[in-house]
């Protein structure tokens, strides 16, 4: 389905993170919406790959130039190919556990910068994915590149491992931030600048990190004036850099994610993260994931007569949302599942990926990854053409079924969907506990369990939305058979 680009900034991407004391799993949790108006998904496993001395890699979306890594780590990657490239979208996984997924920004304050150029905007989160081996790490490597190259765009970054999660923002130029979630504290990101106090007396970074020039160059640009010269307390990130202050504020989404994450009325809307007075965890996910502002006054459905996807209603689940994936981290890399719905997850069930597979599912890619990472800039036609052999367009095809009726197949499919993930999560669970033994026995044997069981519930669920697309269109036929015995 193709809709206009928007100019609504809260419109792109919803991110949760669960710190590891008030989770189900006991550790992080990651769950994110991929919103982009144009575009399918595709997965490849990268391995690892050697590089010579001298070598250098820059990206076909800015102008930097950064010198290789000796060997660079292996990882999953969710890539977006879109008509012309799609610069912040992807979400990738790496072999030490390490996560990196992103969100877009409200507008930021832009300063004249000649040493910028066209710095970097895509390469970040993949030379992340190469380089780190724990979330902590992966900040440092986002604020060197940021400080060295420069950064076209304005971004949040979501990174994190099993045992922490931290949130980078990034404005156009060479300075950021970065703030730890904390471990008994849930997170929700609806696409604004949320860190706004810093504690520059964190010198061994336990919870912070920052740029050296971040309020000097504030200063300098006029975007913010400490009370008291000398003394940065009262410094605040979000209201120095982003455009507008509080005018560009959309605060629909937090008002329908934080109750339903805390378990209670938030202490206010505009917030980096809270305490809630329960563990949560991939249930609290799922509810806010799917969610189109359900029983809000200003959800203009109609109660579920009229669709959310065709028009500008920029709840979590929406018109630009492609896939939706809940992160369950483990001890065992391996065995970190991300349960993944394309393109929404409204009418889509979750399925199990764990990310000790060793190989991809059929269907889910039609590219080797060198090729995809050469061509992520210049797709062709090919790529968005409809192919029955890949699973995208069958749940492609079943959304465009919804939407012919939404009123009435809605509820259909998103109930029977439901019901699937519900049996596959119990599932998963089971698989895990055989790896675990079967590990210790045959390492080989254990990881061929992982990729077998995922590639076959992937397959179950084209061959779930295949049944789907004939069920809903069983149903027309037979309602239309009804309506013409009437008029006989």
């Amino acid at each position: 389905m193709i809709v206009e680009k928007t100019r609504n900034f809260n419109a792109n991407c919803s991110t949760i993170i669960i710190g590891r004391d008030i989770s189900t799993t006991g550790r992080v949790i990651v769950a994110h919406n991929e919103d982009d108006p144009h575009g399918l998904t595709a997965t490849y496993l990268v391995p690892r790959k050697k590089h010579a001395p001298g070598e250098t890699i820059t990206f076909d979306d800015g102008s930097a130039v950064v010198p290789e890594v000796p060997e660079t780590f292996a990882y999953y990657w969710s890539e977006v190919r879109a008509p012309g490239g799609e610069a912040f979208a992807d979400l990738f996984y790496n072999e030490h556990g390490v996560l990196v997924c992103s969100n877009r920004a409200v507008p930021c304050r832009k300063n004249d910068d000649e040493s910028l150029g066209g710095g970097l905007g895509y390469g970040i989160r993949r030379l992340t994915a190469e380089r780190a081996r724990s979330a902590r790490e992966a900040v440092k490597i986002i604020g060197e590149l940021v400080e060295t190259y420069g950064y076209y765009s304005a971004r949040i970054y979501n990174v994190a491992d099993k045992d922490e999660a931290w949130v980078v923002q990034v404005p156009r130029g060479h300075n950021w931030v970065a703030k730890r979630v904390p471990d008994d504290e849930v997170y929700y990101m609806p696409n604004w600048y949320s860190i706004r106090e810093v504690d520059f007396n964190d010198k061994f970074h336990a919870n912070y990190y920052w740029s050296e020039n971040l309020v000097a160059n504030a200063i300098a640009e006029g975007w913010y004036t400490p009370a008291k010269e000398g003394d940065y307390s009262d410094f605040d990130f979000a209201m120095a850099y982003q455009e507008g202050g509080d005018k560009k504020f959309d605060w629909r989404r937090a008002d329908t994610a934080w109750p339903i994450l805390l378990g209670h009325e938030p202490k206010q809307l505009r917030q980096f993260s809270e305490k809630p007075s329960r563990y949560i965890g991939l249930e609290e996910c799922r509810e806010v994931l799917k969610n189109h502002f359900d029983g809000k006054d200003y959800n203009i459905t109609e109660n579920g007569m009229k669709s959310p996807h065709v028009f500008a209603h920029f709840a979590p689940c929406n018109c630009m949302t492609l896939e939706s994936s809940i992160v369950l981290f483990d001890d065992d890399p391996r065995l970190t599942t991300i349960y993944r719905a394309n393109p929404k997850p409204c009418v889509a069930p979750y399925i199990p990926w764990f990310m000790g597979i060793s190989e991809v599912p059929e269907g889910y890619n039609w590219l080797d990854e060198d090729t995809a990472q050469k061509t992520h800039f210049r797709c062709t036609e090919k790529d968005f053409r409809y192919d029955p052999d890949r699973p995208y367009w069958a749940y492609q095809t079943l959304l465009y079924l919804v939407e012919a009726n939404y009123a009435e197949n809605h509820a259909i499919v998103h109930d029977a969907a439901r019901k699937l993930e519900d049996q596959w999560i119990l599932e998963a669970e089971y698989v895990k506990e055989a790896y675990r033994r079967l590990k210790v026995m045959n390492e080989a044997a254990a990881v061929e369990l992982l990729t077998s069981f995922t590639r076959a519930k992937c397959a179950e669920g084209k061959r779930w939305a295949q049944d789907m697309i004939r069920t809903l269109g069983e149903r027309k036929i037979d309602r239309t058979a009804d309506w013409d015995n009437d008029g006989e």
